[in-house]
């Protein structure tokens, strides 16, 4: 009996080693990233010029966009998912279904057809004032 008793008075006496950790939280390090871009160990390094070029969906070339549409390639879908967001935020309503993308893409490529070195962008924009206007 007296044996269990010192046993059961040690296990209450003694620490019960609480572990401390700290959760980062990641929002965080992304901010510190940003503002602080030279030392961030997870955004790419800039070119030698000091700035960081990112091709944009919109500055592709219809040139390359007719190319990629033949090859169905998967610039091409990624096109063709830019210029649906984008006839959908410069004109509400011009694209509601799938046909409606359908018209957009046939469009799109008979423009670029006539204006090879011409911008996606532009096109998407000429697709947009076109149709607010009919």
């Amino acid at each position: 009996m007296k044996h269990s008793f010192l046993i059961v008075l040690l296990f209450m006496l003694a620490d019960n080693g609480h572990a401390t950790f700290e959760i980062a939280d990641p929002a965080n390090q992304i901010i510190e990233d940003l503002q602080n871009p030279e030392e961030s160990e997870a955004l790419p390094p800039s070119d030698a010029g000091g700035d960081l070029t990112i091709q944009k969906t919109g500055s592709t070339p219809c040139s390359k966009y007719l190319d990629d549409q033949k090859g169905q390639t998967v610039e091409y879908w990624s096109a063709l998912n830019w210029l649906e967001g984008y006839v959908d935020g410069a004109g509400p309503g011009l694209i509601n279904s799938p046909g409606d993308t359908d018209r957009m893409a046939l469009w799109i490529a008979g423009y670029c057809s006539d204006n090879l070195s011409d911008e996606l962008a532009e096109a998407a924009g000429a697709f947009v004032q076109t149709q607010q206007r009919e």
